[in-house]
């Protein structure tokens, strides 16, 4: 009986610790899996873009300010997606954000005297496109850089000024805001709204969509003296620290009410993602074409078979060789094949009958042909 007490004890502690565990951090993975697009999204704010389907959304739900806090759904709650083009060179982001109180009205300039731009409704993205972590406030050594890092470029922190456009409009109209310079004596704040090529921010009630595109620059790029020189070529498998956040304020004039990431972060480093890097997501890029509605074809699929009443698919005799995949709507692979002419029949098929009703997404290649279609199974 002792030994059974103490088993229950011991499991009782484990579930606790897992339960504060969960509370203190967001079920997510470590690594962000950021989907390739072959048909980049039409930047306008209108989040039913059916190209948006393919990617997942991950939360804004950590409250670093206050460390640990709550919000009331009502007052804010947030969610975004990303995805990237090797064709464009881009990064695309669409972040969801409900606010109860829009707080805008910012005017850019690079003085710092009275720059007070987290205090408005601001949406943020911190990026290191190397993964590096580290100190990124100036361009500086000795004990500067000790405290505030040796090269501001090291990772950029996005502040995305935009006003509150009219219900049921959009703005197009943004700044960026970051700070550059060697010290706090010759601070300044540099405009980078020429790394975000095409932003929409839209309204529906207190339901806004900022929708963007970025571009991702190495950390030798040099904001008196910019240069495409500097900006990165994406590809399949690279690694990136990517975090975003929100500045949330609910009364004009104020300092912000609060701070909301996409991130766990310890107490100690509750507000230190603008001058460091450590605890930026890590973001890899992931290189296999998830097929999305530009692609989507209502035909037979000349290599593949699909008997509705079996809900079941099969190879046509004809294939020789190649490969063949599966995908649900949300764009996870389910199935995949490398198949060879001769195989056994039963290998050569797939059953949907322990899967739910909905779309399906089906690739098929051989040779030089490659066919991408969907199927509706029901």
């Amino acid at each position: 009986m002792g030994n059974l007490v103490k088993c229950l004890l011991i499991t009782g502690l484990i579930l606790l610790s897992f339960v504060w565990r969960m509370q203190g951090q967001p079920f997510q993975t470590d690594t962000l899996r950021i989907k390739l697009t072959g048909s980049p999204p039409v930047i306008d704010g209108d989040p039913s873009d059916m190209v948006w389907d393919s990617a997942d959304w991950e939360l804004l739900d950590q409250v670093w300010i206050p460390w640990g806090g709550s919000i009331d759904s009502s007052d804010f709650y947030g969610r975004y997606k990303v995805m990237w083009s090797s064709q464009e060179n881009l990064v695309y982001v669409l972040a969801e954000i409900t606010d109860d109180f829009f707080v805008d009205g910012y005017v850019y300039h690079s003085d710092p005297q009275n720059n007070n731009y987290p205090d408005y409704d601001v949406l943020e993205v911190f990026i290191g496109e190397n993964a590096s972590s580290g100190k990124q406030v100036f361009d500086e050594t000795g004990q500067t850089g000790s405290d505030w890092g040796t090269n501001a470029e090291n990772a950029f922190s996005y502040h995305i000024m935009a006003n509150k456009p009219p219900e049921g409009d959009k703005t197009t109209v943004i700044d960026v805001c970051d700070i550059a310079g060697t010290s706090w004596s010759d601070e300044w704040i540099p405009n980078y709204k020429s790394h975000l090529p095409e932003f929409a921010l839209s309204r529906d009630q207190n339901h806004y969509y900022w929708e963007y595109s970025f571009k991702v620059y190495n950390e030798d790029y040099d904001p008196e003296n910019p240069s495409e020189g500097n900006r990165v070529n994406l590809h399949d498998g690279k690694i990136m620290g990517l975090s975003l956040a929100y500045c949330d304020n609910d009364e004009t004039g104020t300092e912000r009410d609060n701070f909301i990431g996409s991130v766990w972060v310890p107490e100690a480093r509750y507000n230190d993602h603008w001058m460091d890097a450590q605890d930026f997501r890590t973001a890899r890029l992931a290189g296999t074409v998830i097929p999305n509605s530009v692609e989507f074809k209502e035909v037979a699929v000349p290599f593949v078979i699909y008997d509705p009443l079996l809900r079941q698919v099969r190879m046509a005799p004809r294939m020789k060789s190649g490969q063949f995949a599966i995908f649900n709507i949300q764009g996870t692979r389910i199935y995949g094949l490398e198949f060879r002419q001769g195989m056994p029949e039963d290998v050569m098929e797939f059953s949907f009958i322990n899967l739910p009703d909905g779309m399906y997404v089906i690739t098929s290649t051989s040779g030089n042909k490659r066919i991408v279609s969907k199927i509706t199974v029901y």
